[in-house]
């Protein structure tokens, strides 16, 4: 069963912004601040929610002819894919970019799905380019699901900046 409580903090070079969800409530905090967001937007790009229901959704879509490894991820037994350039067609699609979009020069995706139940324990996307002026790019998303039912975790409603 899904949790219907999720916190994710991304980081994103010098800065974190951390967004809770409890029921359909939403805050996202940029710099120490919470405020309370609609339930729909910008603000639930990379939840954890949306990274297993749209992302990792669709690349287990092309698992079906890619081998895998056994491992065992924070005590869970999982299936360890690495994807190719073949086999995630849908990549920039998947990371925000329109259809037809070419993949990077360099990329590298690797899913690491529950042999229990399937879902995803670990994901890891990389990428590396040059833009029109030769200037390096790069992509690194990384999402990892650990402590799974552990009864000392907990998320709460924050203090906002309006004090609610």
């Amino acid at each position: 069963m899904a949790p219907d409580r999720t916190q994710a903090i991304l980081k994103f070079q010098q800065d974190e912004v951390e967004m809770r969800a409890i029921g359909d409530r939403n805050w996202v905090s940029v710099g120490g601040t919470f405020e309370e967001q609609e339930s729909s937007g910008d603000a639930a790009l990379l939840t954890p929610d949306v990274v297993c229901r749209d992302i990792v959704q669709a690349i287990v879509g092309s698992l079906g002819e890619v081998d895998s490894k056994g491992e065992t991820v924070n005590g869970i037994e999982t299936e360890h894919y690495e994807l190719s350039e073949a086999d995630l067609e849908r990549l920039p699609e998947l990371l925000g970019t329109n259809p037809g979009t070419d993949l990077p020069q360099k990329f590298q995706v690797g899913v690491w799905l529950a042999r229990d139940g399937r879902w995803p324990v670990r994901l890891e996307i990389g990428a590396e380019d040059k833009d029109e002026q030769g200037e390096t790019l790069g992509l690194s998303l990384s999402m990892e699901i650990r402590d799974v039912n552990d009864l000392g975790i907990s998320v709460v409603e924050p203090a906002t900046a309006s004090g609610n």
